[in-house]
């Protein structure tokens, strides 16, 4: 998940911490504080998470993807967002297609911070 915030949603942030390992979130180094403990929390829970500096490079769209799927799409992970906004979202599933979303997140996550190690104090 490629994300500029992680959200307020019990629900989803319950779904994301069941993840564990197998998620990897990457968050721009603009998040709220709130994100920032949201974070922690499902860093403890085994969520791989990793900052990039905003200042260098920022993902507004939302990206998931996975071995089936990928999608890009407007929705934030706040319940504002999931339940009350218009959102606008593509889920791609042929394989090429797939594969530039792979890749571009593959190279955001090499060109990332961890985020234990990020320096808050460079937002």
């Amino acid at each position: 998940i490629e994300t500029e915030e992680i959200g307020d949603d019990k629900i989803l942030l319950e779904i994301l911490s069941s993840k564990e390992k197998k998620l990897k979130m990457i968050l721009p180094s603009s998040i709220s504080e709130n994100d920032v403990k949201n974070g922690e929390e499902l860093e403890k829970r085994g969520v791989q998470i990793r900052i990039m500096d905003a200042n260098i490079r920022y993902m507004h769209a939302k990206m998931i993807h996975n071995k089936k799927i990928a999608f890009i799409g407007s929705q934030n992970f706040t319940s504002t967002s999931l339940m009350k906004n218009r959102e606008v979202g593509l889920i791609v599933k042929k394989g090429k297609d797939k594969k530039v979303f792979m890749e571009k997140f593959n190279e955001d996550w090499k060109n990332s911070t961890e985020f234990k190690k990020w320096n808050r104090t460079k937002k």
